[in-house]
This record gives C-alpha cells, sequence and structure tokens, in this order.
C-alpha cells in the first residue's frame, strides 16, 4: 500500500468510531488554505480566476488577483486550539501558494509547537530562507508540484508570473536543497498528467530519482474533462509509466494512480453519505470552515468563521449540523475520497452474523 491509499483510514478506526458516533468529535486532520496568492497560474489549478466548472460555485476565493492571507494572530491561535482538541495532522495546502503567506515562518513553528504532525504541498519556487528550511525538518512530508521534466514544458503548465525567478531550474534548486536539509523528510513530488506534458512522464521519474526524493505520484488532472481529455493518449501514457516504474527501488517509488480516470469520469458511488469530512476539514483562506476541497468557498456549505467563532464552537454548531444534513454524494462533483466514503459507511453499517467469515 502506498502514501495515497483509500484505506489509510482503516490505520485510524479509533477516531473513526469515536466521528461517527459523535460527529462533533475534533477532526482528526485539517487542511490550511494559508493565502490566495500565487507566484504561478498554473492552467489546471482548482482556483484560477477563471478556472473550469465543477458545478459548485465559489464566491469566496480570488486567486491571481486577491493577496488575502489568514490572519496570523487568528491562525496561530487556531493552530494551538486544535492541538489541545485532539488533531493530528495538518496539510498546508492551496487556494495560493501557501508559503507565500507573510509569516509562513510562524505558522510552521505554531503547528510544531502544538504537537501536531504536518505536510506541505507546494509549487517549490519560492525562496526558502535558513529559518524556514529549519522547520521544514519537522515535516512529516513534503510535495512539491513539478508536471514537468522541461522548463518549456513546466512554463506552459505552470506559467509563473515572473519566469524570470521563478522557474523550473529554481523548483530544481529548492528541491535538492530540501533533499539535503530535510533527511528525515518523505519527499517528493506530484505530476498531473496532461496532454501537454505526458511525453515526459518517464523523464520526470528519473530526474527525481537522481534528486533522492522518496516519490513520484502520478494522476491525470481534473478539469472540465474529467480526464477523458488525456485518453486519446492513453497507450503512451501507459509506456511512459512502466518505464517509469522501472526505475523503482527500495528508496524511490513510482505512484500511479490511473484508477482515478474512472473516479472522476465515471463516478459511481457505493455509499449514501459523505463522512470524510468528519475526519477531514477544511479552513479556507477566508477563515471559514468547510467540509472538504470541492465544496470549500462555497458560501452555503461554511461550518462559519474562525473570525467569529473558535474552532471547536464551529465544529459542535448548529450550522455545521445543518450543512452536514444538505450534504448529497449523488449530486456532489467526482470526488477523490469515494472509496474512502466506501469504506466509512461499511464500518458505520450495523455488524451481522457474517462479520468473522472474512
Amino acid at each position: 500500500m502506498d502514501r495515497f491509499s483509500p484505506y489509510k483510514v482503516l490505520h485510524n478506526l479509533d477516531s473513526v468510531k469515536r466521528s461517527i458516533e459523535d460527529p462533533a468529535t475534533p477532526p482528526l486532520h485539517v487542511q490550511l488554505d494559508l493565502s490566495e496568492n500565487c507566484n504561478h497560474n498554473c492552467i489546471f489549478c482548482f482556483f484560477r480566476e477563471d478556472a473550469f466548472n465543477t458545478g459548485m460555485r465559489r464566491k469566496n476565493i480570488a486567486k491571481g488577483v486577491g493577496r488575502r492571507s489568514l490572519k496570523t494572530d487568528k491562525l496561530l491561535t487556531t493552530i494551538s486550539e486544535l492541538g489541545k482538541l485532539g488533531t493530528m495532522a495538518i496539510t498546508l495546502v492551496g487556494g495560493g501558494e501557501p508559503m507565500m503567506h507573510p509569516h509562513a515562518e510562524r505558522v510552521l513553528k505554531a503547528i510544531i509547537t502544538a504537537g501536531i504532525a504536518y505536510g506541505l504541498i507546494t509549487n517549490g519556487s519560492i525562496r526558502m530562507n535558513p529559518i524556514m528550511l529549519e522547520s521544514l525538518k519537522a515535516a512529516t512530508w513534503i510535495r512539491v508540484s513539478l508536471d514537468a521534466a522541461t522548463e518549456t514544458t513546466y512554463a506552459r503548465m505552470h506559467q509563473p508570473k515572473n519566469p524570470k525567478k521563478d522557474n523550473f531550474q529554481r523548483t530544481i534548486t529548492n528541491l535538492k536543497r530540501l533533499r539535503e536539509q530535510c533527511p528525515d523528510t518523505d519527499i517528493g513530488v506530484s505530476f498531473l498528467i496532461h496532454p501537454y506534458n505526458y511525453k515526459e512522464i518517464a523523464h520526470c521519474a528519473a530526474l527525481c530519482k537522481g534528486i533522492g526524493l522518496n516519490y513520484i505520484q502520478y494522476k491525470p488532472v481534473y478539469t472540465e474533462e474529467r480526464g477523458e481529455d488525456v485518453i486519446p493518449f492513453l497507450p503512451e501514457i501507459k509506456s511512459q509509466i512502466v518505464r517509469a516504474q522501472g526505475l523503482e527501488t527500495h528508496d524511490f517509488q513510482v505512484i500511479a494512480l490511473l484508477a482515478r480516470l474512472d473516479d472522476i469520469s465515471k463516478p459511481a458511488r457505493d455509499y449514501q453519505y459523505c463522512r470524510i469530512h468528519l475526519l477531514n476539514t477544511q479552513i479556507g483562506v477566508d477563515g471559514k470552515v468547510y467540509p472538504c476541497c470541492v465544496l470549500k468557498y462555497v458560501e452555503e456549505y461554511s461550518f462559519g468563521s474562525i473570525y467569529e467563532q473558535s474552532f471547536e464552537e464551529i465544529w459542535s454548531g448548529d450550522q455545521r449540523r445543518m450543512v452536514i444534513e444538505r450534504i448529497n454524494p449523488s449530486t456532489c462533483p467526482p470526488c477523490w475520497y469515494d472509496r474512502t466514503n466506501e469504506v466509512l459507511e461499511y464500518l458505520a453499517s450495523p455488524h451481522d452474523r457474517h462479520e468473522t467469515f472474512v
């Protein structure tokens, strides 16, 4: 099993059972959007101003034109509160580029002080000063969105706003620094497969292995075409991935999530209720708490704002209960957590006399 298995929730059965029995149980994992500011304008970004239609209308995010970051004092207070409530993990993720938060170093230190494990998803092109690198040593994992093996393709996929400074070579240099400075951190890259970059799949794996990274993750871009835009290239894509897998060793893993093409193009849900939001929730750059990444910044799915209430008050509040009642998986866009939700539905179902006949 790999880092991205939908079944890793089974390693947290006690938390799962508590959350199913009492939805007010604090979440195991919180994802934080630190800033809507970003130095790239990736063609595949979920939150760019002219982003593709997912069927959900976002009103509270202005990536590319906005400059908001979560207010530092409230953010630090919330991180401390999450630690006291028992949250075990935080992921610093999008909206924009998390490391463009004006006090990113303070945020990292606050997470460490709270005793919470953390991961970081970043484009990897921000200048990393010694203070930041010192805090990044404590990260459980860091995943850099690379999506290319050449400068030309990188520029086409990421569209850096200042390509003289934020470019492919700088990102590669930062990956090498991270590997050198964070020897105990699981470091890898993501490669979103797109018609622009599929010919560089194997080349990118060789590049990452040469740097000494732990893994490369391949998955289809989630666009309005829902992965179908790469279907004409599937024979070459699969050939490239086979070549990449030939580079695998004990220390370097090639993770190809091609099954997600089926998950997002033909979503068939074998569950009635969404429960992943009980364990994994989102705090947007607007300070509002949301159930998931797809419903993030959709106003009618906000649980409440950390600028108006404590996280605990939001999590146990009436507004969250009402939003949960409205979540209907049959009307949701394709979701990476479909398989996890199937597991959670099974665990929440009444036991029968056959359960020991494994």
